[in-house]
């Protein structure tokens, strides 16, 4: 620690040398008496309080002091008789002396403080509270800011006495409000004085700092900083430091004496660096932070966070380089204190919200097929976006999610990468390796964000307006239609509606559109971008009846493969592989072909086809078929077997025969594309619909032919033969219906593909 000197101010003399010397060596006279008062008072009477506080001083050493304004006051209102009238019983006399104790900030030549003390206590001894009228209206005169210096200080000074009032809870009836509006009064009445000593004394004080300058040369100047980053020379402000960096702010009227203000600031900087860089060193993290513009600030006690560094792209995407900003106050070697202790910051906030990352590489070295994605995962910084199912099967899907991996249908990540602070910090990273400010982030809790253009004149729109492209991806913001939907809220969604239609469309959870943030008009877009497709229900024409198609929801169309026939290649002799060239002349054999699927609506089956009913027990194609041109590639040769047709083998029961006749009515078929025929199934086969009125159809024993009207004996139905008793069934085995145990239950199954039921009372397939 050094020793002070000691200077002049204005045109006092300098002091002496005798008194310098006992001042640097603490060489002062020794006190020879104390003041004293007697705190032991007498409130009895008036007369015995003034007789105690009168009391002389007990010992030797000890001297009764010049009178305080307490005293003083208590003896002027001794003299009123209605004052001593009041103040009788101990309990009076202690509250005169209390009011008596109200300090005189005002210290007028008159009696005014005397009177105001008088009131005061007048008001207590009758009232036992201050009016609170009385009481406001003092405090709003004295909070009026108008006047000069002379008036503002009177007011400022009337205004400490009336807080002091104020203070004393006992003595008003809403103590708390009155203490506010006393300190709002005299900051108002303290904001106005400031403003007008400003106005007198800056500009004296600004001509006095530059003839001082430019006398001493800026050499005996009185330079420091405050803790807010001000440096002040002379009393008087030139600048501000915010870091490392000085902004100087002389209004000098010439160049030289803005030079002459930067030389006295640089002489007050040239001790506050080292402290400052002292300071960064033993910060904690908590002081440091990271801006949209890739600059890391530092908050020091007092003062508002100042930039004292940048990021700059690093060898790998998690581990950026710190570049000190320049300043000319710093040296190469506190420059690279200030940088280590940066380094050491971000090294630990991205070990910190992406620790899972190591955590994970952890894990994957014991497995070597983990560690591919292990390695993904670090260079993308958590999430790599894009369908993982052509390159990771399910066993390692599963290995993946013991050690906390996600890889699903649009992108592998790590759940934790998706949360707020993480997210954060990985756009700052993704943001700076691309050289362009940090995108604005949505707020957190959010799992869908609206798309949308920005209104005219919208200065901060909200997330994501402005997003560059690609970013959305990367911080696990999928496009779903007309809005972003959260990475792990549309890989859920996705995985619940592929369990839902993994084997036929099906209608879509109640919530869906809420779930993704989207109106229903728009959810078809929003699950088409999610792999999805949405089936509209048809409506209903005029001559259908019975309940509309529900919405559906079903996997995507699969993209079947369209051979193209095209010239063959110069040379190739046309012909089966293997044999020569077509004599000429010989006509080619054209057999029957498969027959050419046809485009049909969607959700409804193709009917029936007449095929051939039989093959060659040695797996050849039947003999119309020898000759025919070779099948195509993928395709065994054979000629679809119509399963539909199919007759019982010998002994065998045939559970698919039905004996009643079934009725058809009178009203016409649907279209094909409507909504009955969508939703029940498929068409009713072109032979059950020859006739125009009622038919009765019944399958034969023989292969399920229909009686083609021939009679049937008496006692049955129009068309047929008559109905006899059964010997495979018996009787005990029919239920209540007269059906048998095993029929009901197999009436109770859906129909097989390709078969179609009829049923008596409706026309729709079953």
């Amino acid at each position: 620690m050094r020793d002070g000197t000691f200077g002049t101010t204005g045109d006092c003399p300098p002091l002496p040398d005798e008194i310098v010397n006992k001042i640097e060596n603490h060489n002062f006279e020794a006190l020879q008496t104390l003041a004293w008062r007697n705190s032991e008072l007498d409130f009895s009477s008036v007369d015995g309080l003034l007789d105690s506080l009168a009391t002389p001083a007990p010992m030797p050493g000890l001297a009764r002091g010049h009178d305080a304004d307490d005293f003083i006051t208590l003896s002027m209102l001794a003299r009123e008789q209605e004052l001593r009238a009041l103040a009788t019983g101990r309990n009076r006399v202690r509250l005169l002396w209390e009011a008596c104790q109200v300090p005189d900030f005002r210290k007028l030549a008159d009696d005014t403080h005397t009177r105001l003390v008088g009131r005061i206590f007048k008001h207590l001894a009758e009232d036992g509270v201050l009016p609170d009228d009385w009481v406001a209206g003092q405090i709003a005169q004295c909070g009026a800011t108008e006047g000069d210096l002379d008036t503002l200080m009177a007011r400022l000074a009337n205004i400490r006495v009336w807080s002091y009032i104020a203070a004393r809870a006992d003595w008003t009836r809403d103590a708390p409000t009155f203490q506010a509006e006393a300190r709002k009064a005299e900051d108002a009445v303290s904001d106005a004085l400031h403003e007008r000593l400003t106005a007198r004394f800056v500009d004296r004080r600004a001509a006095h700092l530059m003839r001082r300058l430019d006398d001493a040369e800026g050499e005996d100047l009185l330079s420091a900083v405050t803790r807010q980053g001000e440096v002040v020379v002379e009393g008087h402000s030139v600048g501000k430091v915010a870091g490392f960096l000085f902004h100087p702010e002389a209004e000098a009227a010439t160049e030289e004496e803005r030079k002459l203000v930067l030389r006295a600031a640089r002489r007050a900087l040239r001790e506050e660096m080292p402290r400052r860089v002292a300071a960064v060193e033993t910060a904690k993290d908590e002081a440091f932070a990271l801006t949209p513009n890739h600059r890391v600030t530092w908050t020091s006690p007092g003062a508002e966070p100042a930039e004292i560094a940048r990021l700059r792209i690093g060898d790998q995407p998690g581990k950026p380089q710190v570049e000190v900003l320049a300043s000319e106050f710093l040296d190469g070697a506190q420059r690279e204190r200030v940088r280590a202790r940066l380094a050491k910051y971000v090294e630990g906030l991205v070990g910190k919200e992406l620790a899972i990352l190591t955590t994970i590489e952890t894990k994957a070295e014991a497995e070597g097929s983990l560690r591919g994605p292990a390695y993904q995962l670090r260079e993308h910084l958590g999430l790599v976006p894009g369908n993982t199912n052509a390159g990771i099967n399910q066993d390692l899907r599963q290995k993946l999610k013991a050690i906390g991996v996600r890889a699903g249908r649009f992108a592998l990540f790590v759940p934790e990468a998706l949360k707020p602070r993480a997210m954060a910090l990985r756009a700052q990273l993704w943001a700076m390796s691309r050289n362009i400010d940090t995108p604005a982030l949505p707020a957190p809790g959010l799992v869908a964000l609206q798309l949308r253009e920005a209104h005219e004149g919208e200065t901060n729109p909200p997330p994501p307006i402005g997003w560059p492209p690609g970013f959305a991806q990367t911080m696990g913001w999928l496009p779903a239609g007309p809005v972003l939907l959260r990475l792990d809220v549309a890989e859920r969604i996705a995985a619940e509606l592929g369990f839902l239609t993994r084997r036929a469309p099906a209608p879509p959870p109640p919530d869906l559109a809420s779930r993704l943030g989207v109106k229903a008009d728009t959810l078809g877009a929003a699950l088409t971008a999610l792999g999805f497709r949405l089936i509209e229900p048809p409506p209903l024409a005029e001559n259908e009846y019975g309940p509309p198609t529900p919405l559906r929801v079903a996997q995507p169309r699969p993209q079947h493969h369209q051979h193209q026939r095209g010239p063959r290649p110069h040379g190739r002799p046309e012909g089966r592989p293997g044999q020569g060239p077509r004599p000429q002349g010989e006509a080619r054999h054209e057999g029957p072909r498969h027959p050419r699927r046809e485009a049909r609506p969607e959700g409804e089956r193709p009917a029936q086809e007449n095929r051939p009913a039989r093959e060659r027990q040695d797996g050849r194609p039947p003999r119309e078929w020898q000759g025919a041109r070779p099948p195509r590639d993928g395709q065994d040769g054979r000629p679809p077997r119509d399963r539909g047709d199919r007759r019982p083998a010998h002994g065998q029961r045939d559970n698919h025969r039905e004996d009643r006749p079934v009725r058809i009515p009178d009203a016409p078929l649907p279209p094909p594309t409507s909504a009955a025929m969508i939703f029940f199934g498929p068409p009713i086969p072109p032979e059950l619909r020859k006739m125009p009125g009622r038919m009765e159809v019944s399958r034969g024993p023989g292969g399920g032919k229909p009686w083609q009207g021939r009679d049937r004996g008496p006692g049955a139905g129009p068309g047929g033969p008559p109905r006899g008793p059964r010997p495979d069934r018996r009787d005990d085995d029919r239920g209540p219906r007269g059906r048998g145990r095993r029929s009901a239950r197999r009436a109770s199954r859906p129909s097989p593909p390709g078969r179609t039921r009829i049923c008596p009372s409706r026309f729709w397939p079953g």
